[in-house]
């Protein structure tokens, strides 16, 4: 008999742990869960966007998009003409800001450009 309590406190004791385990690892889940919400909740309502930003918006990487901006700049420089959609962007001290309802604009016009 004795012998059966032992197992029956053991095996109470590591169905104890693994229930405190899983809570721990389900609230760290959670919590995660809910600040990746609460991020891209923020990211949603912004009305201006970094190269950092935008490049998660539109799945760009941050090269890509900079290399956009540069050639049409460059081409504004050399023919004074763009003939497509300009990238929408604002240049605040050497920084780029992506306003995002234009951005999301120039993605949908975007239909069969290649750069």
């Amino acid at each position: 008999m004795e012998k059966l309590n032992e197992k029956l406190y053991g095996g109470t004791i590591i169905i104890a742990i693994a229930i405190l385990t899983s809570s721990i690892i389900l609230s760290y889940t959670a919590i995660k869960i809910t600040n990746q919400i609460q991020a891209n909740t923020v990211n949603n309502n912004k009305k201006l966007l970094t190269i950092n930003e935008a490049s998660k918006h539109i799945n760009l990487s941050e090269e890509e998009i900079l290399k956009i901006i540069y050639e049409e700049e460059k081409q504004l420089i050399t023919s004074h003409i763009i003939t497509r959609p300009r990238f929408p962007y604002l240049k605040i001290n050497d920084k780029y800001y992506i306003p995002k309802d234009l951005l999301d604009e120039w993605i949908k016009d975007a239909n069969g450009r290649s750069y």
